[in-house]
Formats: C-alpha cells, structure tokens, sequence
C-alpha cells in the first residue's frame, strides 16, 4: 500500500509540473508585458546587475531564443554580432510559419571560407555563394512534419554534380567564428565541406 501511494504521489508531482516543462528551442518569440515608452534590455549574463549589451523595443518581435538559463528565468538572445540575456517572463512565443517538408519557413544555414548560405525550399536546396547561386534537387529523410530541429534535428540529401550528398541541420551550440553570437542549430554535409549555422 506504501508503495502504491508512492507512486501515486510521484506521478501527481509529474502532472502538476507538466507546465513547467521547457519549450523545444530554437523558437520565436515576442516582447510582452513591457510599456510603450519602455525597453527591454538586453544584459550580458543571466542576471538583472549584469551589463547591458542591447535592448528590444516593446513590440519587438521575430526573436530568437536560442537556450535558457538553468533557472528558466533567463532567455538567450542573439543582438547583431553579441549574445545576451533577457527575462524570459517578458516573452511571449510566436506560432512558427511552417513552409516545406514542415521547417520553419524561415530557416536558413550559412558559413564561411567562402561565405555562402542557404535555404531549403520545394524547388530544391538553394546554394548561394561568391561565384553564385544555384538550386540543387533534394530530398527528405524520414521525417514528419512539422519538424522539431531543437530535439530531432533534420536529414536530407541533395544532388551536386551528380553526386548525393548527404545533410543535418543538428542541435546544438554553433558558433561563426566571425562574431560573438551563439546559434542553436549547426549545419554539416558529406560533399562540400560545408559547416555552419542555422537561425530562424
């Protein structure tokens, strides 16, 4: 009997905790709760003392979080060529526009050495470097839509001079080398060399 209710009590702290569960990021977000003639600032580390490296305007909006601190009570944020923190309480999701084989329709992956970046779309990986732009045919692996890219990540191929070249969007910290930002998706192939990251 001990036991059973145990058990009972474990699954109801499950339950009553189910709320707090953290979202799957990267996502979108927007500001809230900030007045009109106020900001949001935008501060070095989680923590409302620390420095602040920029601000958001009280209706700013299309903002990614791409991590939490470990109390949740803190949101990173990428600002130009920083990172920073905001307070997570003044962010409200954004529903996520959902384009092809269920991606963000604004995701897009890009590099350096030489710079180049790119989109997936339904007329194919779209491939813009130095030396051009091109459109390659490509295809989806095992996935459903809408993809989670925080949790399962995305596998595809793509065709490049006859050649399939197998691709992950993947989580995880990325950064460019060029900045200070922090990005929560990375992108690698098995043909180009390519290795970068994704932002929404």
């Amino acid at each position: 009997m001990r036991f059973i209710l145990i058990t009972l009590a474990f699954l109801w702290s499950g339950l009553a905790h189910a709320d707090e569960l953290r979202p799957a990021l990267p996502a979108l977000y927007r500001v809230i709760g900030v007045t009109i003639d106020d900001v949001l600032n935008i501060r070095a580390a989680p923590d409302a003392s620390a420095s602040t490296v920029g601000e958001f305007a009280s209706d700013a909006k299309d903002i990614e979080v791409t991590a939490l601190s470990l109390s949740g009570s803190w949101a990173r944020v990428n600002t130009g060529e920083n990172t920073g923190w905001v307070a997570f309480r003044y962010l409200a999701r954004q529903p996520m526009v959902i384009g092809f084989a269920g991606l963000p329709d604004s995701l897009s992956c890009f590099g350096a050495e030489p710079f180049w970046n790119l989109r997936l779309t339904a007329e194919g990986l779209q491939l813009n470097r130095p030396d051009g732009s091109r459109t390659f045919p490509m295809s989806v692996i095992g996935t459903s839509a809408p993809v989670s890219l925080g949790i399962t990540g995305f596998h595809f191929t793509w065709m490049a001079d006859d050649v399939h070249v197998r691709a992950w969007i993947l989580p995880g910290q990325c950064s460019d080398g060029m900045s200070d930002a922090i990005y929560a998706l990375h992108y690698v192939d098995t043909y180009l060399g390519h290795h970068g990251c994704c932002h929404l």
